[in-house]
Parts: structure tokens; sequence; C-alpha cells
């Protein structure tokens, strides 16, 4: 007794058809992601001619002047908190001067 194909693997049809389904879905999948790749090429490339237009020395003139100016403020900062730490302390020496004239007395 011989066992035929179909017997031994049960319906090819419906198998074969789900793999051609499944192998159209890949293709799809391909020239979508293909189209999107594109895409993403031609976009990269504006960028490209774009960075190329833009003056790198006019970039870094201001970059220069973002961080000087950034500088002076945080060196203001730091020499204002400077100056209340030292007005602070004085007073704090006021007071402590007062309190031992105080207890001489």
């Amino acid at each position: 007794m011989r066992i035929s194909d179909e017997d031994h693997y049960g319906d090819m049809s419906k198998f074969k058809f789900e793999l051609r389904q499944k192998i159209d879905d890949a293709k799809s999948g391909c020239a979508l992601a293909g189209d999107e790749l594109k895409h993403k090429r031609e976009v990269l490339a504006n960028l490209d001619v774009e960075l190329f237009k833009v003056d790198q020395n006019q970039i870094t003139t201001e970059i220069k002047s973002e961080i000087t100016e950034t500088t002076i403020n945080i060196l203001k900062a730091r020499r204002k908190r400077l100056l209340d730490l030292k007005m602070s302390n004085h007073s704090l020496k006021t007071k402590l001067a007062q309190m031992k004239d105080m207890g001489q007395e």
C-alpha cells in the first residue's frame, strides 16, 4: 500500500495558498521599505545641501558669542552669591560682637 503525498502532508492547496500570501506580504513589505528608504535618502540629501549652504564661520561666531555670554552670566551670578555670603558673614560677625559686648557688661 502506497501513501500519496496529499495523504502524507494533508491538504497542500491550503498550505500553498498561505505560503503565497506570506510571499506576497513579504514582497509588499519590501516594496514599502524600499520606498521609505528612497524617501529618507532624498531627505538626507536635502539636509546635506542645506548644511553645505550654511556659513560655518557664522555658526562658529554665534556659538562663541553664546558661550561668552553664558560664561559672563555664570560669573555674575557667582559674584553675586559671593557678595551675599560676605554680607551675611559680616552681619553675623557684627551680631556676635554685639552679643559678646552685652555679655561682658
